[in-house]
């Protein structure tokens, strides 16, 4: 069984490249010439192959809450040393099949928490190569002015590749090559809504995400006034701007708390 070093270790390892996925985050035509700026993720079945790899099937577990009328929280636990470890992140639930992008996004930043794909965040800004006409096995996204663009797929560097030994491999132990499609998986098991969380759910979900990122109830308590589960909307939304901000520059919650109220 591996110790804690080990299995951290393992989760943090780069993925194939057929274990990730492209997104535009922005797009558009300049002086007749199309861009697209793309970031790079993890597919979620990446993410549930790794941690079956690494944690085993009885030793990782998933789950979600509504945060509010248009966001969800995921926790992943892992089970170390006998006691279940949670590490929450969030996300938007997005314009298209809002509950399933909810769903999908707030597990992939939940797995970052663990390590899996945080190395992506060191990719440069990347511009994708861009085309106005039609290209074979490129991607397509449509501009804000409903103008098409087609894009090619980044290549990954060196150093976000598996090593040679691992190469060839994907987080479920099947031998693969790059360009290889992954095999049907068959439809997608329907999830069902999460839940409106209670007051009382809502401090604890907001505490536990806090404490995956060093701060302590009493830290935060004593910056807003009142105890968590009290916690205005408003207060809350404090909160959860100087998690993005101690995520995003790395400061601590004095810091960032200082800034989101001053």
């Amino acid at each position: 069984m591996m110790n804690e070093q080990e299995m951290m270790r393992e989760l943090q390892k780069p993925f194939a490249v057929n274990e990730v996925e492209w997104r535009v985050q922005r797009c558009g035509i300049t002086n007749g010439r199309p861009w697209a700026t793309v970031l790079c993720y993890l597919t979620n079945r990446a993410i549930m192959n790794r941690l079956d790899q690494v944690a085993g099937l009885a030793n990782w577990k998933n789950e979600f809450a509504k945060w509010d009328e248009n966001s969800t929280l995921c926790g992943i636990s892992v089970r170390i040393g006998g006691e279940w470890i949670t590490k929450w992140d969030g996300a938007s639930e997005t314009k298209v099949e809002a509950v399933k992008g909810g769903f999908s996004d707030s597990m992939k930043r939940a797995a970052v928490q663990w390590g899996m794909g945080r190395y992506l965040y060191n990719l440069t800004e990347n511009f994708a190569q861009c085309s106005l006409e039609y290209q074979k096995d490129w991607n397509k996204t449509t501009t804000s002015d409903k103008r098409t663009i087609y894009w090619k797929t980044p290549t990954l560097p060196e150093w976000a590749l598996p090593a040679p030994a691992d190469a060839g491999k994907d987080s479920g132990g099947v031998t693969t090559r790059p360009n290889d499609k992954p095999a049907p998986q068959g439809p997608p098991k329907p999830q069902k809504p999460a839940s409106p969380a209670t007051a009382a759910d809502k401090a604890a979900i907001l505490l536990k995400f806090m404490e995956s990122l060093g701060v302590q109830r009493e830290e935060i308590e004593a910056a807003i006034g009142a105890s968590a589960e009290e916690f205005t909307t408003e207060e809350t939304a404090i909160v959860r701007e100087a998690a993005k901000i101690m995520k995003v520059r790395r400061v601590d919650f004095r810091t960032a708390i200082s800034e989101v109220t001053r």
